[in-house]
């Protein structure tokens, strides 16, 4: 029953604390809680602080009430709800004062918020109106780069049209700068041959000067020298007065001492002193005229060698400002050379590359392989060249070595030619007709035996004729060789195959023996037999005049 009347005093006093906390806590200043996210901190800080009170009010109030059940009695129960109705009393007081600071507060904030959204507002229309003007401006300024976009493209049209031209004239500029630099070239070859020469001249001024300067340092010296003596005489002179004078007193004396005997022999003395010094007075004279006769000389011959340097320090002064000019155009004409070698190596490596690149006439100077030439009336082809044989320069028009190719061949195989440039082939009589007639070449057969042995048969002027002829053997020329001549009788005779024999027969059908070529009455020359990869003496065989069968052949041509 007493845990009963008790329990709703702890509700009482649980209510009682959660407002006391609320009172005791300290509030934000100026409504900062729950307005801005600025105050989300003070805001925490305010709900933390407070339920911290709000617990430990809650463990006092346990242990107030623990007390309470332990010695409660009816007048202390009546003094404590006195005591919670006042203090229940003051809470709704502190609760409506802090309603009304919230309602004002919220009523504060949302006027801040209203000036400053609409001062926002304000803004953002100043800024949607700065956009709109600036969207005008890039509209016109867009429509203006249009018109000079276009304005510059013809300018750009005009420019290239310009370089095209600035290109044509510096091409001919470019002439006449290498022409202009042979000249160059010749000018400073010259000029180097005068600076030789100026430079030779310098050298024997120079000799000339230094050769004055030791004669100017002599005769210096000898008038230094001239000088002293003049000074030596002055002396001497001084002193023959000074005796002179001695003289006079001394004798003077005597007269007024009356020892003229003894003056007398003493002025016979001094006067053929001063006789001795007179003369050798008169000596010191004519030696001073003389030293001052060679003296003037030296002056006139020091004025004209100074005259002289003057003038070669002026020559020199002139040569020297000629050299510095020569070597300013030196350095001109070697920064010009410089360019234009520059220019001229480019050049010439575009027209090298552009050389390398074009089909060469013919196989002269060109190494053994597969190479893009191109013979007169007949497209650019490659065709196998052999550098290695008689000076080199040959076109390999058939090769047979290994038995790899068949060559029991048609008509048109062989008029269009067949086979591997790299292995064995023939090169067709089609296009050995359109060589051979587009100026004179020369025939080269080189003979391989089975022996390892190597003879050849060379014909200086070579030519077939064309399908309408059957390829007729038209011209061999001029024999030599080690090799039998075994085509002469060919000479004049029109090609076979197997499928059109145009052979002039004696026994039966000669290609289907011998092969094709250009038979009379079978010939000697089987060259397009059968391979046999040993030695044999079998005429259906590989093999030119006695029926023994080669190893290989090749058939070179060239132009003579």
């Amino acid at each position: 029953m007493r845990r009963k009347s008790v329990l709703p005093l702890v509700g009482l006093f649980l209510v009682l604390g959660f407002h006391h906390v609320i009172s005791e806590s300290p509030l934000p200043n100026n409504g900062e809680c729950g307005f801005s996210s600025d105050d989300k901190d003070l805001c925490a800080l305010y709900c933390y602080r407070s339920m911290k009170l709000g617990l430990a009010y809650i463990i006092e109030l346990k242990e107030k009430i623990k007390i309470l059940e332990e010695n409660h009695s009816d007048s202390q129960l009546s003094k404590a709800v006195e005591n919670l109705q006042s203090k229940i009393d003051q809470q709704n007081t502190q609760i409506a004062n802090i309603n009304e600071f919230i309602t004002n507060s919220v009523r504060q904030k949302e006027v801040e918020e209203k000036a400053k959204s609409q001062t926002e507002i304000d803004n953002l229309k100043r800024i949607v109106e700065q956009l709109k003007e600036n969207f005008e401006n890039v509209q016109r300024l867009a429509a203006k780069d249009k018109e000079e976009s276009l304005a510059e493209q013809s300018n750009r049209n005009r420019e290239i049209e310009n370089l095209k031209e600035n290109l044509a004239t510096q091409k001919s500029d470019l002439d006449e700068a290498i022409k202009d630099l042979e000249s160059k070239k010749k000018e400073f070859e010259e000029y180097q041959t005068k600076e030789k020469n100026s430079n030779n001249k310098i050298g024997e001024l120079n000799s000339k000067i230094s050769s004055l300067e030791k004669n100017s340092q002599k005769e210096m010296d000898e008038k230094a020298k001239s000088q002293t003596e003049i000074d030596n005489l002055k002396r001497i002179v001084e002193q023959l007065k000074e005796n002179f004078e001695n003289v006079q007193r001394l004798a003077a004396k005597d007269k007024e001492e009356s020892l003229a005997e003894q003056r007398n022999r003493e002025i016979e003395n001094l006067k053929e002193k001063l006789a001795t010094q007179k003369s050798d007075l008169v000596k010191a004279f004519k030696d001073l005229e003389s030293k001052h006769n060679e003296l003037k000389e030296y002056q006139a011959k020091e004025k004209n060698s100074s005259n002289k340097i003057g003038e070669l320090n002026s020559k020199m002064l002139s040569l020297k400002k000629k050299l510095e000019e020569s070597e300013t155009q030196l350095t001109d004409s070697n920064h010009l050379v410089k360019k234009h070698s520059l220019q001229l190596n480019q050049t010439k490596e575009y027209l090298i590359e552009c050389r390398e690149k074009l089909p060469k006439p013919n196989c002269k100077g060109i190494s053994s392989g597969i190479h893009e030439v191109e013979i007169p009336r007949i497209v650019p082809t490659s065709v196998l060249c052999e550098g290695d044989i008689e000076g080199g320069g040959w076109i390999v028009i058939h090769k047979r070595f290994d038995g790899s190719v068949d060559f029991r061949r048609t008509w048109s195989e062989y008029r269009n030619g067949f086979g591997n440039k790299e292995g064995e082939f023939f090169i067709g009589l089609d296009n050995l007709h359109r060589i051979t007639n587009s100026q004179t070449y020369e025939l080269y057969v080189q003979l391989g035996f089975h022996n390892g042995t190597f003879l050849f048969a060379s014909y200086d002027h070579f030519r077939i004729g064309n399908e309408t002829t059957k390829y007729k053997l038209e011209s061999l020329g001029e024999f030599r060789g080690t090799a039998y001549d075994a085509m002469k009788i060919n000479l004049n005779q029109a090609f076979s195959s197997f499928d059109q024999d145009n052979a002039q027969l004696i026994n039966g059908y000669c290609t289907e023996w011998y092969g094709a070529w250009w038979h009379n009455d079978c010939g000697l020359i089987h060259l397009n037999g059968k391979y046999f990869n040993r030695e044999d003496y079998d005429c259906s065989s590989m093999s030119w005049w006695n029926c023994m069968s080669l190893k290989s052949f090749q058939m070179l041509i060239r132009p003579k």
